[in-house]
């Protein structure tokens, strides 16, 4: 059965499109004479979410959920080495180095960037338009780490310990997919799945 939103064939018996989410004109309720068929257009947003998810969206949420574990573990990392000079300096009672302070803020801020990527995630497989938004606007830290990661492959202590080749292809693969997303993203043909709210 072909929708007449999408024009996308269906199973029989379906009250719904799986493709749009469009209601579907069944036999019953068919009228005795056929009207012209329209050119396929793409899917709009209706009022309910469509059953199935583009590839490309699928994968951003998959990536904004590991991006989000990325960042909760190099937080925790953070707080642990923040843990670790604070007890040597308690210790030995020196002061507190600024390296100590920073790493509690970057922990901070590590756990907050996690954060916003879970709900952009949430946001993009509902198809919000500020999940969209969301997102597109944490690939920044993601590029930003990829460059990074690319950076230090080149260190001559990585170099020694044979950790460069894997660090220079993680950032490369890191900045290259960031990248698409962001594209992706801003495409208006895939502007069509996402609500306004």
């Amino acid at each position: 059965m072909l929708c007449p939103s999408c024009g996308k064939d269906n199973p029989d018996g379906m009250r719904f499109c799986v493709h749009c989410g469009a209601r579907l004109v069944t036999t019953e309720e068919q009228p005795a004479e056929s009207l012209p068929t329209e050119t396929p257009q793409l899917p709009t947003f209706t009022g309910t979410l469509p059953a199935y998810r583009p590839f490309g969206i699928v994968f951003i949420v998959v990536w904004s959920f590991g991006a989000a574990l990325t960042w909760l573990v190099l937080s925790i990392f953070s707080s642990v080495s923040v843990n670790a000079i604070v007890a040597r300096r308690m210790l030995f009672e020196e002061s507190l180095p600024a390296e100590a302070v920073f790493l509690y803020f970057l922990s901070i801020l590590l756990s907050f960037l996690a954060l916003l990527s879970i709900t952009g995630a949430i946001g993009i497989w509902l198809l919000t338009r500020w999940g969209r938004n969301l997102v597109a606007w944490l690939q920044l830290p993601s590029i930003i780490l990829g460059i990074v990661m690319i950076a230090s492959a080149g260190v001559r202590d990585i170099a020694r310990s044979g950790l460069s080749g894997m660090l220079g292809l993680s950032g490369l693969l890191t900045l290259f997919i960031s990248v698409v997303i962001v594209f992706y993203l801003l495409n208006p043909k895939t502007e069509v799945w996402f609500r306004t709210q």
